[in-house]
């Protein structure tokens, strides 16, 4: 029962080691993950790693060839662009619950996170900083309004939606450095949902959430839109 129980923690935390590789966009489309060299950076057993691996590509982030080992899934545009769409759905019903369901000291925690974005608004702040910093405190604030719904249903879906999304944008060229280039709309319509969902509109909530989350996808995926993505070819790897 114990060795069962160890085997389970560090099968736990070499998926989620795996897990920050993939999301970071340390690991790539195609890139082969090796089950030996991820053992020998966690100094573990070969059975954990396994597990990780499984649970991994179970949840569509790794592939499994027999005989042939892992490697990254991967995605193509289409899908992601249909995932944005999926996305945006998931996080207007989430601000429509919120603004039925808020209370004032969940409203505050709100503003307080966007405030927090906001110190990145000022000129002078490296664009790799910037981005790391919103995409901390964005995931940070829209976890706080899924709290808002008060709906358990609707945290488990976008936690595993939100788990997809980082993926994404570590798939993508133009990823992680979106964050960046949309700090000043993106913390503008934040403090907009913010409003429709404090004054009780969830309507105005779920409009202004749907906008938002598309207008990032687009921005997100804006380089690799064209012939490929109509196409449906797959991600190219950036390295």
């Amino acid at each position: 029962m114990v060795e069962l129980q160890k085997r389970g923690r560090l099968a736990e935390y070499a998926y989620e080691y795996t897990k920050g590789l993939l999301f970071a966009g340390t690991l790539q489309p195609g890139q082969k993950v090796r089950v030996e060299e991820m053992v020998t950076r966690l100094n573990t057993s070969r059975q954990p790693v396994m597990d990780a691996f499984k649970r991994l590509a179970a949840e569509g982030f790794l592939e499994i060839i027999p005989q042939v080992g892992c490697r990254v899934v991967v995605p193509k545009m289409a899908e992601i662009t249909d995932f944005f769409l999926i996305f945006s759905a998931v996080e207007g019903l989430a601000a429509d619950l919120a603004a039925a369901r808020r209370t004032p000291h969940e409203i505050d925690g709100l503003r307080a996170i966007n405030e927090r974005i906001g110190r990145y608004l000022d000129v002078g702040h490296e664009q790799a900083t910037v981005a790391r910093a919103y995409r901390q405190h964005n995931r940070e604030f829209h976890g706080a309004l899924h709290v808002m719904s008060h709906s358990a249903t609707v945290e488990r879906l976008a936690q595993g939606l939100w788990d997809r999304g980082d993926f994404y944008v570590g798939c993508l060229p133009n990823g992680e450095s979106a964050f960046a280039q949309r700090i000043v709309e993106g913390h503008a319509e934040h403090a907009d949902i913010i409003h429709a969902i404090e004054r009780g509109d969830g309507d105005a909530a779920r409009e202004l959430m749907e906008a938002h989350i598309r207008a990032f996808g687009k921005s997100t995926c804006g380089h690799c839109i064209g012939a490929d993505a109509a196409a449906g070819i797959g991600v190219t790897s950036r390295g």
